[in-house]
């Protein structure tokens, strides 16, 4: 998605993964292409509005249109990686941008419920962050990438998932770079709401060296997860994030800071631990962000905290739809995150379920992922048509972690048995009825 002449960085010599709809090399403009070859269309572009504000660019002097926050979502994955984005399918929306840090290095769009490769960022632990972002800049000043995230509107309509916050902090430093450039590009159409986040970069000299895993971290962290807070103190959980499972190692105790309002001046290297936050009642006064959500890909629960995940969830989104309305698009997007890792038994045990509820419902599941934790199926939405909705991914594996709680370390055909016999059709039913 950059211009035929930006040294084929992007879209150009770059091949999707299996999920990405294995596009062709060479596609003009990096504009990705449908599973059938056929190049993407570049929607039409937006109506100028005359009455956009402009304002001074603190410290450039420029006169640049801002980005509305409003509009752009950050949905961070923390501890282990999309394996080939799969599992980002499964919270993909038109006009995501998928950020990894670590294992594949690849950078991709989600263009009207199409994924899109637009090319490969060299960033693994060791490397130049700066240079890093090179592409980022390319694909967000020009207009004509841009236009790819604009709704009818003309605002700006952009997710930005990255992957490993904690673990990578050269990713740490390239969502970074998204955000300042952004913030210091030129949108066509209105812009409603003016956030300066450029004094986040204060901390990039701890973040390039890879160093700093505490105050510098705290202090990122603080502003990435939101962005409201730059520039002014804005204490209390209302005004921070929604909290939908655990962190673990220093972002665990950033996050029960922030939770609590508190920004700490300095985190230890290696955090208190946070084993449990699944009492959601601490965060029913919480007041949702729109379209800022945080997902973790690493689990700590228990296996005792197994049991509780379903009601959890589930009373979660009651309180956020409850807030934002039924039919809300932002309250209503929860991510599940991937459960304890299971002993080969109980993994064994555990895809027999997987293989029970695959046959029932007439979609495949995705058992490869041995953390436990399903949050997709196999393939592209293109090609299977339809995907395990949130609920039913809860539903499922929430049952099979009450058959592991109610029976721990154990194994055989009796609890496979009851699974068939008794927990499928009732789940079925439930999914039948919403």
């Amino acid at each position: 998605m950059v211009s035929a002449d930006s040294e084929n960085r992007a879209g150009n010599g770059s091949k999707g993964n299996g999920n990405g709809g294995n596009g062709p090399k060479g596609v003009a403009n990096g504009a990705g292409a449908s599973s059938d070859g056929q190049e993407a269309k570049l929607p039409a572009r937006p109506k100028e509005d005359p009455s956009t504000e402009l304002e001074a660019h603190p410290l450039k002097g420029e006169h640049v249109g801002r980005v509305d926050f409003d509009h752009v979502s950050v949905v961070i994955a923390q501890g282990v990686s999309f394996p080939t984005f799969s599992d980002a399918l499964a919270v993909a929306e038109p006009g995501m941008l998928f950020v990894d840090g670590i294992c594949k290095d690849t950078t991709q769009f989600v263009m009207s419920g199409k994924i899109a490769p637009v090319g490969n960022i060299n960033h693994h632990q060791g490397a130049d962050a700066k240079s890093s972002t090179m592409q980022f800049k390319e694909l967000i000043r020009n207009e004509r990438d841009l236009r790819y995230f604009m709704d009818e509107d003309g605002m700006l309509n952009l997710t930005i998932v990255i992957n490993h916050p904690d673990g990578d902090t050269i990713s740490l430093a390239a969502l970074a770079e998204i955000y300042k450039l952004l913030d210091a590009t030129e949108v066509p159409g209105p812009v409603r709401k003016w956030v300066d986040l450029t004094d986040a970069m204060d901390t990039h000299s701890g973040l390039y060296s890879g160093v700093d895993f505490g105050s510098t971290t705290a202090k990122m962290m603080s502003y990435l997860l939101n962005p409201y807070m730059v520039g002014r103190s804005r204490p209390g959980a209302s005004d921070i994030f929604n909290i939908v499972t655990t962190f673990q190692s220093s972002t665990a105790s950033l996050v029960k800071y922030l939770a609590e309002g508190v920004v700490p001046k300095d985190l230890p290297p290696v955090a208190k631990k946070v084993t449990n936050l699944t009492d959601l009642e601490r965060y029913e006064d919480l007041v949702v962000p729109p379209r800022l959500h945080v997902i973790t890909a690493e689990e700590i629960f228990t296996k005792a905290a197994l049991a509780k995940r379903k009601d959890d969830m589930e009373r979660f989104v009651s309180v956020v739809r409850e807030r934002n309305g039924e039919d809300s698009e932002y309250g209503a997007q929860y991510v599940v995150g991937k459960l304890s890792p299971y002993g080969a038994a109980e993994m064994a045990l555990r895809e027999q379920m997987l293989n029970a509820a695959e046959k029932e419902l007439g979609t495949p599941i995705d058992k490869s992922n041995n953390w436990g934790g399903n949050l997709t199926v196999k393939g592209s939405p293109r090609k299977t048509g339809s995907l395990l909705n949130p609920y039913q991914l809860v539903a499922i594996e929430g049952a099979i972690a009450e058959l592991e709680a109610e029976r721990p370390g154990t194994i055989g055909k009796a609890r496979l048995t009851k699974f068939k016999r008794d927990v499928l059709p009732r789940l079925l039913e439930e999914f039948a009825e919403k």
